[in-house]
């Protein structure tokens, strides 16, 4: 048999595979690149979130100390520095029912929100005075000064220790 007469036909290699669909493995590849970069995304928006929630509440510290350097009222000063106490556990901790607190239990409930390390009796002392100042029209502003640095101690702490999921309105 002659193999010219075979009716055989020349071979025929399979097109090349295109770019395009690509292999699973790149789609999974792909997929997690996505979840990756939203992912991280969504944390730097967290943060940046969490950083101007921090710079907003300093900032309504920083009015009542320039309200306070201005009049030199301590009992106008220890209203403010409650009340933003206040705002701050109630916005940004989420905790409603401490708002309601006073006295003893509000001085113990902010000196809890420090880690222990920073945690002392003076700190309580120094809660339960501004709690007393804020009630008391003729507060003595020698512990103007203090009361400023330990609510800003008080909220660096705090702040730090919050969970990062919570909003805070301020």
């Amino acid at each position: 048999m002659n193999p010219t007469d075979l009716p055989l036909r020349d071979i025929h290699l399979p097109a090349e595979p295109g770019f395009w669909p690509l292999a699973p493995g790149w789609w999974i590849l792909i997929a997690l690149s996505l979840a990756l970069t939203a992912w991280g995304l969504w944390r730097w928006r967290a943060a940046r979130a969490r950083r101007a929630r921090l710079q907003a509440i300093l900032a309504v510290l920083q009015q009542a100390e320039d309200r306070y350097a201005q009049s030199h009222d301590a009992h106008r000063l220890a209203q403010d520095l409650s009340d933003l106490l206040r705002r701050y556990v109630r916005h940004v901790r989420g905790d409603t029912t401490a708002t309601s607190l006073s006295g003893q239990a509000w001085a113990d409930y902010l000196t809890g929100l420090l880690p222990a390390s920073a945690r002392s009796s003076d700190f309580r002392v120094q809660m339960l005075a501004l709690e007393n100042a804020a009630f008391n029209p003729r507060t003595s502003p020698e512990k103007a000064r203090q009361w400023i640095d330990t609510v800003r101690q008080l909220i660096h702490h705090a702040y730090q220790q919050t969970p990062h999921g919570e909003a805070a309105r301020v």
